[in-house]
């Protein structure tokens, strides 16, 4: 009768593969782009809403897909629907929309889906997109920052420090709220709390500094 040893290095190794796999059927949900087996609903363009489980995992895709597999509550079969169908997704009282966005200023835009921060029915919106960066090898995390104006397309959204506001944030957003004047003016004078430095702001101050102006913006008389 032969023996057969199996050398440590092979059972490591097993080992190792066996809890990788084992580990992606785990729900999980870590971005809004990078989740597993999470309930959601669906917010369509077509006016419906629709509760059911789904994966997202558009972290680990070059470019994003441009769907996602969906099973409705009410239905065993899943499903694929377009992500140019949905309006965004409610996850946990959040809501996270469905935007156009450059990550790297280059004019490559992906669709994505992004937190909104900002009221739903506030005049400008404010999004934040959460990345893992699952291809970065150290898998450093990313926070980058949008808004969508009343005069945006559905998925049209500005990075904050695109062309469109930055260099010059103070000229360039005071004329995005050149109808609300006192608003306006703060932004020009780069009052306190009104001005957005190019790049060596906290992630908390962006928040606060975009939130200050929207919600001015939105009381505006």
């Amino acid at each position: 009768m032969h023996v057969f040893i199996v050398p440590m290095r092979v059972i490591f190794f097993a080992i190792i593969i066996f809890f990788i796999n084992s580990c992606k059927t785990i729900p999980y949900f870590s971005t809004s782009n990078d989740f597993y087996k999470q309930e959601v609903t669906l917010d369509m363009i077509d006016g419906y809403k629709i509760t059911g489980e789904t994966s997202v995992l558009f972290e680990e895709i070059t470019p994003a897909s441009d769907y996602i597999e969906f099973k409705s509550k009410n239905d065993t079969a899943v499903r694929k629907v377009s992500v140019k169908s949905i309006r965004g997704y409610t996850y946990k009282g959040d809501y996270y929309a469905v935007k156009y966005v450059d990550l790297f200023y280059t004019g490559t835009y992906n669709l994505l889906f992004v937190k909104r921060l900002t009221k739903e029915n506030s005049k400008i919106q404010f999004y934040e997109l959460h990345q893992v960066r699952k291809s970065n090898d150290t898998g450093e995390e990313l926070h980058y920052y949008f808004i969508s104006l009343p005069n945006h397309s559905m998925y049209e959204a500005w990075n904050i420090y695109s062309k469109n506001l930055v260099p010059n944030f103070e000229t360039k957003m005071s004329a995005v709220v050149s109808d609300c004047p006192g608003l306006a003016a703060k932004i020009k004078m780069k009052a306190n709390g009104y001005f957005l430095a190019q790049y060596n702001f906290s992630n908390s101050k962006k928040v606060e500094v975009f939130e200050r102006i929207i919600e001015e913006y939105d009381n505006c008389k």
